[in-house]
């Protein structure tokens, strides 16, 4: 199979009459007498009210980012009820993100989009997702779960993700801020008005990093964006042709390396010496062509091409270097567990800089680095019809949705090899540079969703039934082989609403989700398949709140192996079953704003009990899950989800003056399934303030405070060794428009 912009000529029969039907559109457009006002990028249409919607999907305005103004997606999506996020590196800057118990690594089990269309760097072939959006740019986000996530995949279990780019007003605003461990942001936006309307917005982030290394090197990252949009609306605004030009890259000094709990204890920010060469630097370009059309009143129709590019390089300590397999090299997971143990003591030396290597046998203490390097690309055009009947006894809203998508992962790793001499990292010249990884995955995917909502009265309804065909290709260079492979299914869903009095009503709602098995896997890897029930009350108005329990009953729950989980080499990318699982709970939601003299006081309130275990019993071989051959059990927890978590959000809005406190809640996180050896993340408080003064309709003035008491607390104890979050962090910043 060849993957290149070519094969869009080589369309499926149902987008090939999608693209016919907008040439006939636009002709009849030409024509029309009455005109509709095409909607911008967002995926909910411009009728359809959040209130009312038989499934629970909530949006995050502009106002709502801007009030912390944050650069950390976890940090963001706290304020969601049934998100599960799992922080990394402190900075958000490989973000994990889970819904309703979908296990959040590499967030490869929540479907993300960028106005509407997929964004991930490979979301069939190689679904863990390094790259995610940079805020700076961000509008709003969508976030889908339950019945209304039936309509976007691959991956459909867990939700979706929809980020809405920002389109500047006409002016220009400039933007400095600065603050703890050398963090630096600038940006620059502006918005012009000619023949349609130009938004760019430009952006640098950096800071030094918080994490210590003996030789004072940079723990930190640089980040630059750079996004051009226009827009041009024709005859009376019922015609629309967007372009999106955007420019990402990273360069930042992260690792995977965490401590032993002893070291954590004595100092939480410190890192050992043998990551002083991790590395991370990748570049990511997106191009995007959106036509869209109103031929007639309530009939919208949108056709997109877009395509992305994401490259990668990563540097990082990937183990020891032993030879001979009838004598290994200890794992630095179980060497970070259990470093008083004499067969691990000396590599645990070694790692911290404390022991030279380079003295045993077979090289099973020189240091492995492996370069990680990994190319991208993910193209697709795709159509959706929105036709809207109001006016009679009955209000009918029809969506179809047909997408033609490819992508493919180069995979190239390379390993060299380094002694630890008098607490420096010293190249082994004498171990030659080692390819470990060389192969090539393809997907292309035949998508088509069709929803159908319907009001009679006080009742809603949605069905959605969404169809994919996909086919996969592996090409393993270092053996020769070839695999070939496929999935075709169905994930239909059904959503009722019921407005039971003028402010409150009732929700219920059943879907499936699915998640497909990924190119190269093992004949006996299932699909991952639930079947998704909620079941909710909604109450709008001056105090709104909604409360919706869920279940997820899995036939079989999937994992996938990566290097970020503990995974070697040999095992990147391999699927494992997980058999029967299941994932219950119930979601809160209370928001108002209080409003006196002058002043408002808006208050947001989150909280989600998630209970998610397995049901079945078996021996894994997913270091996700556990040692290998370690045994999970029935009853025995799905990692790294909480089962408590909560976020409250209180503000003081006067003049021109606002200030917002939010305190979050996280509950004790299971490191891993199986009991033997299990960890427990313990539970944590953080919080943060934030301030901003409008000196003049021109001119502003913020202040904030991350993580006010300076907790010390843990994210992640994977692949090896505990890791912390972020220590207090203040920044300051000023911005100033020219109108």
């Amino acid at each position: 199979m060849e993957l290149s912009i070519s094969r869009f000529l080589n369309l499926s029969t149902p987008l090939r009459l999608c693209v016919a039907f907008f040439v006939l559109f636009a002709a009849i457009s030409a024509k029309a007498d009455d005109r509709t006002a095409v909607e911008k990028l967002s995926v909910f249409g411009k009728k359809e009210v959040l209130p009312t919607r038989p499934g629970s999907a909530h949006v995050l305005t502009s106002e709502e980012l801007e009030k912390f103004d944050f650069n950390d997606i976890h940090r963001v999506l706290r304020s969601v009820p049934g998100v599960n996020l799992q922080e990394e590196d402190g900075f958000g800057l490989r973000p994990n993100i889970g819904l309703r118990g979908g296990h959040p690594h590499r967030s490869k089990k929540v479907a993300v989009f960028e106005d509407g269309v997929l964004i991930g760097p490979a979301p069939y072939s190689a679904p863990a997702a390094y790259y995610f959006p940079l805020l700076d740019k961000i509008d709003s986000i969508e976030v889908f779960k339950g019945v209304p996530s039936t309509a976007f995949g691959p991956n459909s279990i867990s939700g979706a993700l929809n980020l809405v780019t920002r389109m500047n007003e006409p002016g220009v605003k400039l933007g400095i801020n600065g603050g703890s461990f050398g963090f630096q942001k600038y940006n620059f936006s502006a918005g012009i008005e000619t023949w349609g309307d130009f938004s760019i917005d430009a952006s640098r982030i950096e800071s030094t990093g918080f994490k210590e290394l003996q030789n004072s090197d940079n723990t930190g990252f640089v980040q630059h964006n750079f996004t051009l949009r226009w827009d041009k609306y024709f005859v009376h605004k019922d015609q629309n042709l967007a372009f999106k030009f955007n420019w990402a890259d990273e360069v930042s000094n992260e690792t995977y390396a965490g401590l032993t709990d002893a070291d954590f204890a004595a100092n939480p920010v410190q890192r050992y010496v043998a990551t002083e060469n991790d590395k991370m630097d990748w570049t990511h370009r997106q191009l995007f062509l959106s036509y869209a059309v109103s031929p007639i009143e309530d009939l919208r129709a949108r056709l997109t091409l877009y395509h992305h590019g994401f490259a990668r390089s990563w540097n990082k300590l990937n183990g020891f270097g032993g030879t001979n397999p009838a004598n290994p090299s200890a794992q630095i997971r179980d060497v970070l567990d259990q470093p008083a143990l004499a067969a691990n003591n000396y590599f645990y030396q070694v790692l911290s800089g404390q022991a030279n290597s380079g003295v045993l046998d077979d090289n099973r203490d020189v240091l492995d680095v492996g370069d990680n390097q990994r190319q991208y690309l993910s193209q697709g055009v795709q159509t959706h019809f929105t036709y809207e009947i109001t006016g009679y006894e009955w209000d009918h809203l029809l969506q179809l949705s047909v997408r033609y998508h490819e992508d493919q992962i180069n995979r190239f790793h390379e390993s060299r090899y380094y002694n630890m001499q008098n607490s420096q990292m010293v190249l082994n010249t004498g171990l030659a540079q080692r390819t470990t990884l060389l192969n090539q995955d393809q997907a292309q995917a035949i998508t088509t969703a069709l929803s159908y909502e319907t009001t009679v009265g006080a009742w809603t309804s949605q069905a959605i039934v969404r169809a994919e065909d996909i086919n996969y290709q592996r090409d393993d260079y270092q053996t020769g082989l070839v695999q070939e492979s496929g999935d075709s299914f169905m994930a239909p869903g059904l959503g009722v609403f019921y407005q039971a009095f003028q402010n409150t009503g009732f929700l219920l709602g059943v879907n499936k989700g699915y998640t497909p098995v990924g190119p190269g896997q093992a004949a006996d890897v299932n699909p991952e398949e639930a079947i998704n029930f909620e079941l909710g009350v909604r109450h709008t108005g001056p105090v709104g709140v909604e409360l919706i329990g869920f279940l997820s009953d899995y036939e079989n729950l999937l994992g996938t192996c990566t290097q970020s989980a503990g995974c070697l080499v040999n095992q990147l990318d391999q699927s494992f079953n997980g058999g029967e699982s299941r994932v219950m709970g119930v979601e809160f939601l209370l928001h108002t704003d209080f409003k006196t003299v002058g002043m408002n006081f808006p208050v947001r309130l989150t909280s989600t009990y998630t209970q998610a275990e397995f049901l079945s019993s078996f021996q894994t071989l997913l270091p996700e899950w556990g040692p290998a051959n370690g045994q999970i059990r029935v009853g025995d927890p799905i990692p790294y989800i909480p089962t408590f978590q909560t976020n409250l959000m209180l503000g003081w809005e006067w003049g021109r003056f606002s200030t917002y406190l939010n305190v979050n809640y996280l509950g004790e996180l299971a490191d891993q399934a199986v009991a033997e050896g299990r960890k427990i993340i313990p539970s944590r408080f953080v919080s943060g303030l934030a301030m901003a003064y409008q000196i003049n309709p021109a001119a502003r003035v913020k202040f904030r405070v991350d993580n006010i008491t300076d907790e010390r607390y843990a994210v992640s104890n994977r692949p090896f060794g505990l890791r912390p979050g972020r220590p207090l962090t203040a920044i300051a910043g000023f911005e100033y428009a020219f109108f």
